[in-house]
């Protein structure tokens, strides 16, 4: 199995869902406990079941995955990583190591308030999660 990357919504309580295909390849279970680590080069958090041995610094703090699959990153854990006060339009990057039997979470984006394509600072609509300036959506409507 290769490495999996996909994005999630994070929860203004610091609570995130992790999809029971990255759960059930690292034979995670509900109700089990892991180890949280931080890794200050990439400002990510390293799960996993054992101690990590590398550059990451512990937390200090075991989660429990829940029986819906989630786990909930504390508030001390997010103030660390800058994710204290992490906008609704922002996504967690979750990303599935098998070889290592880890999983990493990363800030993915922040949302930017500027047209993707001319980068004016008006938004009129979103396509999927993309905004859209109202010139913009004029011409792709026009060209389709």
């Amino acid at each position: 199995m290769s490495e999996t990357t996909i994005k999630r919504k994070m929860s203004d309580t610091g609570s995130i869902l992790l999809p029971s295909r990255l759960r059930g390849a690292l034979s995670w279970a509900a109700h089990q406990t892991i180890i949280a680590t931080y890794n200050p080069k990439s400002n990510t958090v390293v799960l996993s079941k054992e101690k990590e041995e590398s550059d990451s610094i512990p937390f200090g703090i075991s989660l429990i995955i829940d029986e819906l699959g989630c786990i909930s990153l504390p508030k001390k854990v997010r103030n660390k990583l800058g994710w204290l006060f992490v906008d609704p339009k922002d996504t967690i990057s979750i990303t599935l190591c098998p070889w290592e039997r880890t999983i990493t979470l990363a800030l993915f984006e922040k949302y930017d308030e500027k047209c993707i394509f001319c980068k004016k600072p008006e938004i009129v609509t979103s396509i999927n999660d993309i905004g859209v300036c109202r010139e913009c959506a004029e011409r792709i409507a026009r060209a389709c």
